[in-house]
């Protein structure tokens, strides 16, 4: 009976000496060893451009040379913020306008009579 006490000790000790060495710093389910943001919260651990930096850390998520915070598709590498034409056509007293990127891909449709 005492060796069953013993092992169990042994077992408890051994899986919260596991559990304490475990950090998760940012508190979103991954242990900092293998996180790859650990300073912000990021459980579906992104990382578009493959760098080994999770989105929610990355300055440059798609890896484009155009920082988030200015970069119009910030996770689809190959757009620039420019070069974006508009066009309208009015009909009546409405009038429509599609915009389109610098590779004449639509982006954005509208009207001004409801649907879009």
């Amino acid at each position: 009976m005492k060796f069953i006490q013993n092992l169990l000790l042994l077992l408890t000790l051994t899986l919260c000496s596991q559990m304490a060495l475990a950090a998760d710093s940012d508190s979103d389910g991954i242990d900092d060893s293998i996180d790859n943001c650990v300073s912000i919260a990021n459980a579906d651990q992104l990382d578009t451009d493959g760098d080994g930096l999770g989105n929610a850390c990355d300055a440059d998520a798609d890896a484009d040379g155009v920082l988030n915070s200015f970069d119009s598709f910030p996770l689809l590498s190959g757009t620039q913020p420019v070069d974006i034409s508009a066009t309208t056509l009015e009909v009546g007293l409405h009038s429509a306008f599609v915009l389109e990127d610098h590779l004449g891909r639509i982006i954005v449709v509208g009207n001004s009579w409801g649907g879009g």
